[in-house]
């Protein structure tokens, strides 16, 4: 199964309104099948991770409809805030690429600074964002280095792979 289109890709950029890093594009353009690369987040196909991007947008839209007037962190002083920054609440510059299922996104933070581009966590149950790696390729650099050397990545995870086959797919889980 072949991945995103450069089409695909351009329409997704448009409707996130913010043009991804070059290595961003270039996951997308590889891959559309599941992957768990980082234990227990599945990297999105283009498709889920607009649908992500946009249940975070509506998320945050219903959010701030609930904060006490005056209490709203200031979506705008986060937007401004450089590529890693912490975040709040989403903003539209965090594009999905892994989920977990249950909260919590891997993020590529698209705002302007020395980081752009970084992997974050984000979770709005666990107040926010924190950047994980510099890029994309550094965080498969960083599994694919625990793997050689049977050791942890990120101080907290040990990936072991297991290959399956599920209908006609090959997954890749890294554990």
């Amino acid at each position: 199964m072949q991945g995103a289109t450069a089409s695909d890709l351009d329409a997704a950029e448009n409707h996130t309104g913010y043009r991804w890093p070059d290595e961003v594009r270039e996951l997308f353009r590889l891959q559309s099948d599941s992957i768990e690369i980082v234990p227990m987040f599945r990297l999105l196909s283009l498709d889920e991770a607009i649908t992500t991007w946009d249940m975070w947008m509506q998320i945050n839209d219903d959010l701030r409809e609930r904060w006490p007037e005056g209490s709203a962190p200031d979506e705008s002083a986060i937007r401004a805030a450089p590529a890693g920054s912490p975040a709040e609440v989403f903003v539209p510059e965090l594009i999905p690429i892994a989920d977990d299922a249950a909260g919590t996104s891997l993020c590529v933070d698209t705002r302007g600074g020395l980081l752009h581009g970084c992997v974050a966590e984000y979770s709005a149950s666990a107040g926010g964002s924190r950047p994980l790696w510099s890029s994309v390729s550094a965080m498969v650099a960083d599994v694919v280095d625990a793997i050689r050397v049977r050791g942890t990545f990120q101080g907290e995870w040990t990936p072991t792979i297991c290959l399956g086959r599920v209908s006609s797919s090959t997954v890749l889980t890294i554990r």
